[in-house]
């Protein structure tokens, strides 16, 4: 059996100024009586019945507007945007290292003719936000080996079985040394961050003074939050008993 075409049914033509003008001043002037269908036959204005009692509730609706055709409007109308969305897609890639550095680096890494406040209105209009990094704590290699290779051997591992038995502890502090660090932004859009892979380590120098807080959390169960003191802390200078002065008398 060959495979049949379905209908497809012609589109409705738009009327023009003229002709809906004509229409109109045709209906307006009639004899009392007359019927739109009587008025789309005349030679004149040849045009559907449907068509006419469309125009009609239309005049109806948004008054002397329905005599206008309707043109459509483009999504950006103004002259040429001087930043093209290959580009901010480009500044946005997270594989990339130019979206790390501030607007003015990327203006000149690009050799875009455009300022770097201009690059940052067309990134803030596509959407785009520079997000402040995510510090973590430097981690040795050793640590970072156990933790993979704890992921990976539970990573099969269901909730019912294995994850609501397992306490899990988090700390957060507030170090004295992450002041000596500056504050590193990046580019992206809402959500097309993936945090994990791009945390700063927190390198640390000099004076060190850390206060903890500390809680734990399972699957039912959420634990109080403890405070503490950084046990490296140095703690207050303790000075030796002065000896006991001989008396004069």
């Amino acid at each position: 059996m060959a495979p049949s075409t379905p209908d497809n049914k012609p589109k409705r033509r738009e009327y023009n100024t003229i002709e809906r003008s004509r229409f109109f001043d045709a209906f307006n002037n009639a004899p009392p009586g007359t019927t739109a269908g009587e008025i789309c036959h005349m030679p004149q204005i040849n045009m559907p019945p449907s068509t006419g009692r469309t125009l009609l509730k239309m005049r109806e609706k948004i008054g002397s507007p329905a005599r206008r055709r309707t043109r459509k409007r483009s999504s950006r109308l103004g002259r040429k945007s001087e930043v093209t969305a290959a580009v901010l897609s480009y500044i946005t890639d997270q594989n990339h290292p130019i979206h790390e550095k501030p607007y003015q680096e990327q203006v000149q890494e690009l050799g875009l003719s455009v300022r770097p406040s201009t690059l940052q209105h067309h990134a803030n209009k596509d959407g785009a936000q520079r997000f402040k990094k995510a510090y973590i704590t430097e981690i040795s290699n050793a640590n970072v080996y156990k933790r993979v290779a704890y992921g990976h051997e539970h990573v099969d591992k269901t909730l019912i079985h294995w994850w609501q038995c397992i306490w899990f502890t988090d700390e957060a502090h507030f170090q004295s040394a992450k002041l000596q660090n500056r504050a590193e932004y990046e580019l992206a859009y809402p959500g097309q961050r993936n945090r994990l892979t791009s945390l700063k380590a927190t390198l640390t120098s000099g004076l060190n003074i850390t206060v903890y807080c500390t809680a734990g959390i399972s699957y039912y169960h959420k634990g109080a939050l403890i405070f503490y003191k950084d046990p490296k802390e140095p703690a207050q200078k303790v000075y030796k008993p002065t000896r006991p002065r001989k008396s004069k008398v």
